[in-house]
This record gives C-alpha cells, structure tokens and sequence, in this order.
C-alpha cells in the first residue's frame, strides 16, 4: 500500500457541542499521480455519508472513472468501525468494493484513501 496522507481534518458538532460528522481531506497515491479525497463520516452512526474526489491524475481513458457518482456511491453509508477491501467481479458482502474495469490502481487508491479515513474516526474515537 502506497503512503497516504489524511491533509486536513474537520469536526461539525450538534447544538450540545457533541460530534456529529468528521470531513477528511486525505491524498492517496493512484496509478498517474495523487488522489485527493473528501471523504465525509457520520461520527454517531459509524458510516460514510459521501465521498468525493477533489484532484486527480488519471486517466480519461479508465481512471477518471473513478471520479464518477456511479463509482463513488459503491461506498456511501459503508461502516467506517471496519476496513474496506476490494474485489474484481462482485462483492460478496457489505464491506467489498467493486473495482472499475481497468482501473484497478486508481481502484485501490481511492479505497485505501477511505480506509485511511475509517482510521483517523475510529482513533479520534478511541481517544487517541
């Protein structure tokens, strides 16, 4: 796995001052370049709320693909308490992600850049 970096980390409370989203902005590497990711959690439910892509380098061709809402909603309202992996064909359970056809790489960035954002929520929630 390639070195990714969560950039910058944000906390939206409720009215009691109690944490209710944690928005990341983390960069993963993909296959062309860096990633940058906005991934959005939701801090009480464990889950995340939406994922988009800032910047990236990939290619029109495959990779961009991964950019695209059809591919970004394979993620939305996954649980963030467990790491994401990710399969070619067809996901045999909640926590797989299918990859794009030629986009492998590009595939893997965005989902290690998520996972790397369920980290950064479950350390803040252990208190770490």
């Amino acid at each position: 796995m390639e070195k990714e970096n969560v950039q910058e980390a944000y906390l939206a409370a409720d009215k009691e001052g109690q944490p209710v989203e944690m928005l990341l902005v983390v960069e993963t590497q993909g296959y062309n370049g860096p990633i940058k990711l906005r991934v959005q959690l939701d801090v009480n439910k464990e889950k995340l709320s939406r994922l988009t892509i800032l910047s990236h380098e990939e290619s029109a061709t495959y990779g961009a693909y991964a950019a695209e809402e059809w591919f970004l909603q394979r993620f939305s309202g996954k649980d963030a308490s467990r790491d994401l992996s990710l399969v070619k064909v067809a996901a045999a359970n909640a926590q797989e992600i299918v990859a794009v056809t030629g986009a492998t790489i590009t595939s893997q960035a965005v989902l290690d850049g998520v996972n790397q954002a369920f980290l950064t929520l479950r350390k803040f929630q252990e208190g770490n």
